[in-house]
């Protein structure tokens, strides 16, 4: 709910978020699900910022937040 309020009130553009944007040098503020085991099995996130993935569904709504509601001012 809270991304979609960001994007309704024009809050969601935060050229200086933690997510990397594959497509470019830019960042987000989006859900970051980069969390695996390290050499020594302890869970690590790559960018610092990773979130457990609580369901495969909670997954794939996080990774599509970017197409299905692009960060910026609305058109």
């Amino acid at each position: 709910i809270a991304w979609k309020v960001r994007h309704a009130l024009n809050f969601d553009n935060v050229p200086a978020g933690v997510a990397p944007v594959p497509t470019g040098p830019k960042t987000t503020d989006n859900i970051v699900f980069d969390i695996a085991p390290d050499a020594h099995g302890h869970p690590v996130s790559a960018h610092g910022f990773g979130h457990p993935a609580c369901s495969d569904s909670a997954v794939s709504i996080g990774n599509a937040l970017p197409t299905n509601f692009p960060v910026g001012p609305a058109q």
